[in-house]
């Protein structure tokens, strides 16, 4: 049985709602101010809730407020009951996180209606939340073993013959060895932190607060953080000299993390399929209320299948290239930027080049 709390405080109104509600089969719990209705959402932890603006103690607002920072009711679905019809109450409320208004005076087939499509709305969004959940399952049951076995081989391995033999190997050997272990170590350090994000965006993904939350960010300075992770990546890899880069400031939505993320995923991939002494052009302009970043490489390029194609876990050509990794590069770029509300392009062909072009909305 689903559990509804009710917070008003006209008693008789209020009386005459859990009625209705418990006629309809429902779980009801009341309170009559704001104070006891934040006590009670703790307490029982309803499916929904639904609150008068006008409260004493504590108003409507305040209430969502609260509850939206417990990590246990930040998710309740909240319905405003109010009389209150101005746009900028409506506005505050939906910026707190509030799902619907029902106007007073209201029929009792009215705020059942409501209350029906919320919860739908809710069981829809858990479904896919599971269905989500069942997904990294299955990655992890099938692919994450294999992908950290590999570099964790090579780490136990040299360092197993390191200990075996360590007398008996001249220096240059030694430092084969632990040049081998430690990039064998970075690889899975970064398999790691990829599988992670991953994760961590799939799930945000299903909860709006959090991404409400995200797209408040704003990052004043995104030139000098892709400018960063550009030289950084292309120095990683002995190809400085291969870096083009036409770089405008502008203020963007996001987080210097996420934004250093897509710039050096997205260069990554651009150094990975693409031969030395090829140009890697890196391009930040502001377009239609968006900051773009564009990558472009001259290097092996896909096919429309293989972009259509893009998903978890998954990696281009990695037979013939034999690059290794899960292939995350692309599509924890489509979740970021997905996050933030923003858009993400492909543009590509086989055996010439690949232009990946992502938009962020303007801070």
């Amino acid at each position: 049985m689903q559990k509804l709390l009710v917070i008003e405080d006209n008693v008789a109104l209020l009386e005459e709602i859990l009625t209705a509600l418990e006629f309809e089969n429902f779980e009801v719990y009341g309170a009559v101010d704001g104070e006891q209705g934040v006590a009670m959402a703790l307490q029982h932890l309803p499916d929904l809730i639904v609150s008068d603006i006008m409260l004493p103690v504590m108003d409507g607002f305040g209430i969502l407020e609260t509850l939206r920072q417990s990590p246990s009711t930040s998710t309740i679905p909240f319905i405003f009951l109010t009389a209150r019809v101005e746009r900028k109450d409506i506005r505050r409320g939906m910026e707190l996180g509030a799902d619907d208004y029902v106007t007073k005076p209201f029929t009792t087939d009215e705020l059942l209606k409501t209350i029906r499509t919320r919860l739908h709305k809710e069981s829809e969004r858990n479904r896919h939340y599971e269905e989500a959940i069942t997904g990294l399952r299955q990655v992890i049951d099938h692919t994450i073993p294999h992908e950290l076995r590999t570099p964790l081989t090579l780490i136990l391995g040299y360092s197993d013959l390191m200990l075996a033999d360590f007398e008996s190997l001249t220096a240059d050997q030694a430092l084969t060895m632990i040049q081998t272990i430690h990039k064998a170590g970075m690889r899975l350090f970064r398999l790691i932190e990829n599988y992670l994000l991953y994760t961590q965006l799939e799930i945000v993904g299903m909860q709006p607060d959090k991404v409400h939350l995200l797209r408040q960010q704003t990052l004043s300075n995104p030139q000098y953080v892709i400018e960063t992770a550009a030289t950084m990546k292309a120095y990683a890899v002995n190809r400085s000299e291969d870096l083009i880069l036409d770089l405008e400031n502008a203020p963007v939505n996001a987080t210097e993390n996420d934004l250093r993320k897509i710039a050096e995923e997205l260069i990554d991939n651009a150094l990975k399929f693409s031969d030395k002494g090829s140009p890697i052009q890196v391009n930040t302009f502001t377009n239609n209320g968006h900051y773009v970043l564009r990558v472009t490489d001259q290097g092996f390029g896909m096919s429309q299948e293989e972009m259509r194609r893009i998903g978890a876990y998954m990696q281009f050509e990695r037979a013939v290239h034999e690059q290794q990794g899960m292939g995350l590069g692309l599509v924890i770029v489509r979740r970021l930027v997905d996050a933030y509300g923003g858009y993400m392009t492909l543009d590509s062909q086989p055996q010439y080049s690949t232009t990946v072009t992502i938009g962020l909305p303007m801070g």
